[in-house]
């Protein structure tokens, strides 16, 4: 509240007045900065960047680059109806979803392929569809996926899948004091397709990927081998009797497995 005084002219008054609601302003949009930032670290309520065609809702989570789609199950579209407007923040909101409503089948985008391809496939026709591939074209940026997409595909490597013996091995890979790592190769890539460089595609039980060269994949399958047999030979009774000799001597060969 700005009052009146004998020392303020019209002029200075109404200045004074527009200088304070200003400054209300400013501070009321701090405040609600504040309660926004703190919304979203909360990660218990976030609302769907929209819906499409069928009554599925996509969300963008703090923090995490991924689309997560949530599709209603029977029940919980009958319990809360469609949205009626397909404008973000119009859908339900994780926190104000009820029990009944968790019995939705949850999962994922996560690679750019994936993303540009639900971008392009939404009908801009639908008001829903319209609204949810406008949203997401402000996440993300079509046109910087699309070259990213195309500069992948023309550096995929078509690995071969049979014509070399050591498809199909076990191998194992050390890391060291980091321990060790068991796999299988599932690909193969002959000198003449790669610039001279022959290569093997593993996958290791862990899910992770990784390409070995020659001397490396000698190795992993030698490490593998000379593993499995230490394995097989601690298994095997002494034939003197002395167990407890016998068994100390793989522990010893396997000591780089722990």
């Amino acid at each position: 509240l700005v009052e009146y005084d004998a020392w303020s002219c019209p002029e200075v008054f109404a200045a004074r007045k527009a200088l304070v609601a200003l400054e209300d302003r400013r501070k009321k949009a701090e405040r609600h900065r504040r309660y926004e930032q703190e919304l979203s670290q909360l990660g218990v309520r976030m609302d769907p960047l929209g819906e499409d065609r069928d009554g599925r809702f996509y969300y963008l989570f703090p923090g995490d680059d991924r689309i997560y789609v949530a599709e209603p199950s029977p029940l919980d579209g009958a319990e809360s109806g469609r949205s009626k407007s397909p404008s973000k923040g119009s859908g339900r909101s994780l926190e104000a979803t009820d029990p009944l409503k968790l019995q939705a089948a949850w999962w994922f985008y996560d690679s750019e392929a994936e993303t540009l391809q639900l971008i392009r496939s939404l009908d801009e026709r639908g008001l829903r569809e319209r609204a949810l591939k406008e949203a997401l074209q402000r996440e993300f940026d079509v046109k910087n996926l699309a070259e990213k997409v195309e500069e992948a595909k023309e550096d995929e490597v078509e690995w071969r899948t049979e014509g070399h013996e050591h498809i199909g091995k076990r191998v194992r890979r050390l890391f060291g004091k980091q321990g060790w790592a068991d796999g299988s190769v599932v690909g193969w890539l002959p000198a003449d397709d790669n610039e001279g460089l022959e290569l093997w595609h593993i996958k290791h039980d862990d899910g992770d990927k990784e390409d070995l060269d020659v001397a490396e994949i000698e190795e992993a399958v030698a490490a593998y081998e000379s593993a499995m047999a230490a394995e097989a030979e601690a298994q095997t009774p002494s034939k003197g009797g002395d167990g407890g000799a016998a068994a100390a001597a793989p522990e010893e060969d396997r000591s780089f497995m722990q």
